[in-house]
C-alpha cells in the first residue's frame, strides 16, 4: 500500500513539474529560424493575481523600513507619515494594496499614521502605470509598480522602489 502511494505522490508531483515551453521538432530547417522577428515569443503572459500586487507590497515596504536612510530618520522619533493612496490600475481594484502598505506601517511600530500632509514628517506615494518599450523594433509593454517615500518639509526623495513585469 506504501509502494502505491508514493508511486501515485511521485507521478502527481512529475506532472505538475511539466514545464509549458514549446518543444522544438528536429527537422526545422535554419532558414525558418532565421526568419523569426526577434520579438515573437511562443512563450505565454501570464496575469497577476491580486495577491502577487500584495506581495510586490510587502516587499517593498519591508525594503522601505530595513532603508539605511529610512533608519537614520527613524533613529530619533517615530516618523508621521501620510499616505497617498496608489493609483487605481485598469479594470482592478487596489484598495487591498493600499491597506496592507498601510497596515504594514503600522505593524512596523515606527510611524504614525497621519491624514493631514501639513503635518507630516514623510509622505508615501504610489503609482501603477502602463509602459511601452522599443527595442530591436519591437513594442513591448510593461507594468511598473512603484512605492516612494519623500520628506514632506523639503520634497526630496528619500527612498524609492519599482518593480517591472510583463
Amino acid at each position: 500500500m506504501k509502494k502505491l502511494i508514493a508511486a501515485l505522490l511521485s507521478s502527481l508531483l512529475l506532472n505538475a513539474c511539466q514545464t509549458n515551453l514549446p518543444i522544438v521538432s528536429e527537422h526545422i530547417a535554419e532558414d525558418d529560424v532565421s526568419t523569426m522577428k526577434p520579438c515573437e515569443s511562443n512563450i505565454e503572459q501570464m496575469e497577476l493575481a491580486d495577491i502577487d500586487y500584495l506581495l510586490y507590497a510587502n516587499r517593498m515596504v519591508d525594503n522601505m523600513i530595513q532603508d539605511k536612510t529610512v533608519q537614520q530618520k527613524l533613529s530619533s522619533k517615530r516618523l508621521k507619515i501620510s499616505i497617498e493612496g496608489i493609483s487605481q490600475k485598469d479594470n482592478m481594484d487596489l484598495t487591498n494594496v493600499n491597506s496592507t502598505v498601510k497596515n504594514r506601517l503600522l505593524r512596523s511600530g515606527q510611524f504614525i499614521i497621519v491624514n493631514n500632509k501639513q503635518t507630516s514628517d514623510v509622505q508615501l506615494s504610489g503609482s501603477f502605470e502602463t509602459i511601452q518599450k522599443t527595442r530591436n523594433n519591437c513594442i513591448e509593454n510593461y507594468e511598473q509598480f512603484s512605492l516612494q517615500l519623500t520628506d514632506s518639509y523639503s520634497k526630496q526623495l528619500i527612498w524609492s522602489d519599482k518593480k517591472q513585469f510583463k
